[in-house]
């Protein structure tokens, strides 16, 4: 869809170029990496320090995206992983399950934490980042599991605690991306007949920036404007291939 390509044109010009405020966003890079009419260029330094997990976690996944990820990256986050709130948890286990360490037992436990756990509970962002990281398991008996994190992203579509929102909807979307086509990715309508692309743009300011739900004064670029440049970025990937994409996943 053109309206996709056209958006992410504005938002690297105003929102991401050599300085702007979305620039350094894990997603943000890791979607410019699948992105192949864009010459993104990042360059990854690790020193040793006291890194957050979460600062390991989407270092490595950033650095990955550019193949520039190291063993001495996976190593900190082996020291640091913990078995927390599922969405930051996932991210770990997408970050470990493709790195040179032994990750096996500590992604045991994350599965064996998501199945103590009444999925219902879980807001629909986390359970896309579980979902994501799912698909990057092997094992076959996290099935079930698969499934029923599946069944509910698609269940609250348009059910959101958080009320609609640019960030959930964009959650929806990567996780759609990741078993349908492009046009089945974005035709799960509303009551008012609106698919998820046209939901998303309801909250661009159209300068490149999203707002996160009708209530927010500003822009935001922590969560929402980032997490739709990652969204539209693989929509755009998965509109030129043809195939389902993982925007951890990198070919």
């Amino acid at each position: 869809a053109r309206i996709v390509r056209e958006t992410l044109e504005i938002m690297i010009e105003n929102q991401i170029g050599e300085d702007g405020p979305i620039k350094d966003h894990y997603m943000v890079a890791v979607g410019l990496a699948h992105l192949a009419w864009v010459d993104a260029d990042y360059t990854f330094e690790f020193e040793s320090g006291d890194y957050t997990e979460s600062q390991l976690a989407t270092l490595i996944l950033k650095a990955r995206a550019y193949g520039s990820d190291t063993p001495e990256m996976y190593e900190a986050l082996m020291a640091k992983k913990t078995i927390a709130w599922p969405y930051g948890t996932a991210i770990t286990v997408m970050a470990l399950s493709q790195g040179p360490v032994d990750a096996a037992s500590y992604i045991a436990d994350f599965v064996s934490d998501l199945q103590s756990r009444d999925l219902e509970t879980l807001d629909p962002d986390t359970l896309t980042m579980v979902f994501l990281a799912l698909t990057m398991l092997d094992d076959a008996t996290n099935q079930l599991l698969f499934d029923e994190v599946m069944g509910l992203i698609i269940d609250q579509l348009h059910v959101n605690t958080y009320g609609p929102n640019a960030a959930s909807y964009a959650h929806a979307l990567l996780a759609l991306l990741t078993f349908t086509n492009p046009l089945r990715s974005i035709i799960y309508e509303d009551e008012e007949n609106r698919n998820l692309l046209t939901l998303i743009m309801q909250f661009h300011d159209g300068e490149g920036a999203f707002y996160w739900s009708d209530a927010s004064l500003t822009p935001d670029y922590h969560f929402s404007t980032p997490q739709v440049f990652l969204a539209l970025a693989m929509l755009d990937k998965n509109m030129n291939i043809d195939r389902e994409v993982h925007p951890f996943i990198f070919d």
